[in-house]
């Protein structure tokens, strides 16, 4: 039952990204796994690695088949491979999570996982792995906006909207004041 929750967040931003492409649903879709954190504050370490490979091996599948296919290899070598790189890619939200734990600052949540997106897409490979603020690709109102901020910004947004959204659900209140700020 713990685990339910970042497996709904881990699907619902699948949903947001290529293949499926519903932007929007980002600006919800990490609510559940906030909220798990929110609650059971030291299991802070599995949910979020539950959540990053359950995430992570979903939409990075591909790599599977390529390694497969392309490298002449058996279906397990792949999925291992696959499974070796969304353990490291989890990593960022492991850190994440800790930092969510400890802080109640919605600004701090969202520029540290801004930051851990920034360093994700240049550390080790270079490039940026499933980044928050990519699943908006196709989604013309938000992409104007995009030139100004970029897309560690629209990771950003997508992370503050979701704390704030988690707040309204807590407190109506509270929320409203916040959504308006």
């Amino acid at each position: 039952m713990l685990f339910i929750n970042p497996v709904v967040s881990a699907i619902l931003l699948t949903f947001s990204g290529p293949g499926f492409e519903v932007p929007l649903i980002n600006i919800i879709a990490l609510i559940p796994l906030f909220y798990s954190l929110n609650r059971y504050k030291d299991r802070w370490l599995s949910l979020t690695l539950t959540f990053g490979l359950i995430y992570y091996f979903i939409n990075l599948f591909w790599i599977t088949d390529a390694v497969n296919f392309f490298g002449d290899t058996n279906i397990f070598v792949g999925m291992l491979l696959t499974l070796l790189l969304a353990a490291y890619l989890s990593f960022y939200y492991v850190i994440f999570g800790y930092i969510f734990i400890k802080t109640d600052s919605k600004i701090t949540i969202a520029t540290t996982f801004a930051i851990l997106e920034l360093i994700k897409s240049f550390f080790m490979t270079g490039f940026p792995w499933l980044n928050l603020g990519l699943t908006f690709i196709g989604y013309k109102p938000i992409l104007i906006n995009a030139a100004l901020i970029g897309e560690i910004g629209l990771s950003f947004i997508v992370i503050l909207f979701n704390l704030i959204i988690l707040d309204f659900l807590k407190s109506w209140r509270k929320g409203v004041i916040l959504f308006l700020i």
